[in-house]
């Protein structure tokens, strides 16, 4: 049986600094991965970093983070926002699109 080869970040793309906070939304976030809205009252991951020079930060929704951590878990690393085309390229398939079908009653 064949193994695809997924595609993983280089080490390449290592940040000079980065943290990771779990938060309660007191306003609305929008996911980088997904682009859901995280509403008030869901946690989610707030992360910091600094990455040639120039300071940054973003927002991932409980379920991207986790989704995220499976998929990476046996790689070097990731960008922050591409987890969507990850999973395209090595399933074939659009969590994201297929969540919300799944969601609203879709064919699953």
């Amino acid at each position: 049986m064949e193994t695809a080869a997924c595609f993983c970040s280089s080490a390449d793309y290592s940040c000079e600094f980065y943290d990771d906070e779990l938060r309660q939304a007191r306003k609305a976030h929008q996911c980088i991965e997904c682009g859901e809205v995280i509403l008030p009252g869901q946690q989610y991951l707030h992360s910091r970093y600094r990455f040639e020079g120039s300071w940054g930060k973003y927002d991932t929704c409980i379920l991207c983070d986790r989704i995220r951590s499976d998929v990476y878990s046996r790689c070097n690393g990731w960008v922050a926002g591409e987890l969507r085309d990850v999973i395209q390229e090595c399933w074939g398939f659009d969590y994201v699109c297929d969540m919300r079908e799944d969601l609203e009653g879709g064919p699953w």
